[in-house]
């Protein structure tokens, strides 16, 4: 049991991120305590954030989240019920109405100064189509949902670059990946593509068993990614080439292709 508090104990604090933001929702947890008065926003404000807060740390409310779940590792999910943003918003907002906007502004200020900045995370980048996601994977997924007539909601297997992955599931829902979020009850890097594909020189003999069991019509490798031998060698044809990848397609692992 203790055991099992610690570990809730290290999720909260590697969730809550700088320490200084998470003593920065106390101290508005705090003010709001003595100032606010009206029932409504105490229980909204106050109460509601605490008792979550003091339920995620409960040991039996994670073994029963297993129980009913089976996934541990997204226990910390329940997290995101917790409105820390707003409690400290509207803590700014109160306390500005009481002691003028100097507050608000010392408060804002001092939210920043507590976190980082976003746009200095690596998958935060200046949006380049109205998708708001990168542009050389839309033309990459272009090419292979584009490539052949297929039914409407027919899905479409592809082998794309690991930096794809987490892009390309939200543009293309029709795709399924034989490794990536579509793989995550088996094991989200596990795969023995992805194990194939992070090599420095990819086994292409390997990969391309793999991606026929998986039933993976479509291939894309970087240009600058070695390989032991062309894919072409495996009955697979290249059908694009662009922004430094290649895109190669394999007829016979294609099972969605309408019946002639």
């Amino acid at each position: 049991m203790a055991e099992m508090i610690l570990e809730n104990l290290s999720v909260l604090s590697a969730y809550t991120g700088t320490a200084p933001l998470f003593a920065l929702y106390l101290t508005a947890f705090v003010c709001l305590l003595f100032l606010e008065k009206e029932r409504w926003k105490r229980v909204l404000f106050l109460y509601v954030p605490a008792a979550l807060l003091v339920l995620f740390l409960i040991s039996p409310l994670r073994l029963l989240f297993v129980l009913v779940f089976n996934e541990a590792d997204t226990y910390y999910r329940l997290l995101w019920l917790i409105p820390c943003g707003m409690t400290i918003a509207y803590a700014a907002v109160s306390l500005s109405e009481r002691y003028r906007v100097a507050v608000f502004a010392f408060a804002c200020a001092l939210i920043m100064l507590c976190g980082s900045l976003v746009y200095n995370d690596a998958i935060i980048t200046r949006a380049e189509n109205r998708f708001h996601l990168s542009q050389v994977m839309v033309d990459v997924v272009n090419v292979i949902t584009n490539h052949r007539e297929r039914e409407a909601d027919a899905p479409v297997g592809a082998c794309l670059p690991p930096d794809f992955v987490q892009q390309a599931r939200q543009y293309e829902g029709r795709l399924y990946l034989p490794f990536g979020r579509a793989q995550v009850h088996w094991g989200y890097w596990n795969s023995a593509v992805y194990n194939i594909y992070r090599e420095e020189i990819i086994d292409t003999e390997a990969l391309d068993r793999e991606l026929a069991a998986a039933e993976i019509p479509y291939l894309v490798l970087p240009d600058a990614k070695q390989r032991s031998a062309a894919p072409e060698d495996f009955g697979w044809e290249e059908i694009a080439a662009m922004h430094g990848y290649r895109v190669w397609y394999c007829e016979s692992n294609d099972h969605s292709l309408p019946e002639p």
